[in-house]
């Protein structure tokens, strides 16, 4: 969760309390307590998280190691802030302003719109269930992107594995081209002897037969 001092008078505050609060200091910026960073009342509710003590104090090999809960539900943060750039009713859009100061938004429809209703006090049933769907449709965006995103992933790594090996074989070829025919010989019946060990190894049974 992400904690704000005031820089006008000092109080610290939860994120959802900051709206609150530019009522008491209206001019004031809010300052991080983790990152120190400040922003003013606009900026502040797109803060979605911050640096842990370990990430400030480990070092530059410390490793993030983010748990499936919070990786999960920075992600339904994410689907919100990018439903609130692309929708375009003025209603729907200020619906998802109030509900992007929550740390903690419910990720099931009947929750959320049971927290819309009851936290929030929206009373107009459709608007909450166009507020989900706007956020729905950016999830199937994102899952869209994570898929294509694997999958160039996985291509690049296998043209990098076939150049590598091609790259091996044509050096090979070049050196063998170099030595004369007994080395060849040689060399290729080492390659006969070392296939023929590791068949036996993987199949010792049929390897067992043959020497009977």
């Amino acid at each position: 969760m992400v904690f704000f001092a005031c820089d006008s008078c000092g109080e610290s505050l939860k994120k959802n309390a900051v709206e609150k609060h530019i009522f008491r200091c209206k001019n004031a910026t809010y300052s991080c307590m983790d990152c120190q960073k400040s922003f003013d009342k606009f900026s502040y509710s797109s803060h979605l998280k911050c640096i842990s003590e370990g990430q400030r104090y480990g070092g530059k090999d410390y490793v993030v190691k983010e748990n499936k809960g919070e990786k999960k539900q920075n992600a339904w943060c994410e689907q919100v802030t990018k439903a609130i750039e692309n929708v375009k009713e003025k209603d729907l859009k200020d619906i998802l302003k109030q509900v992007s100061k929550f740390d903690n938004i419910p990720r099931k429809e009947g929750k959320f719109l049971n927290f819309l209703q009851n936290s929030l006090k929206i009373k107009n049933r459709g608007l909450c269930e166009r507020a989900w769907k706007a956020i729905e449709v950016e999830a199937v965006k994102m899952r869209e992107e994570a898929i294509a995103k694997s999958e160039e992933a996985k291509l690049k790594a296998k043209e990098e594995k076939e150049a590598k090996e091609k790259a091996k074989e044509e050096d090979n070829n070049a050196i063998t081209e170099d030595l004369p025919d007994e080395e060849i010989k040689e060399k290729k019946s080492k390659k006969r002897s070392k296939r023929k060990l590791a068949e036996a190894e993987d199949n010792p049974k049929k390897s067992k037969k043959n020497e009977e």
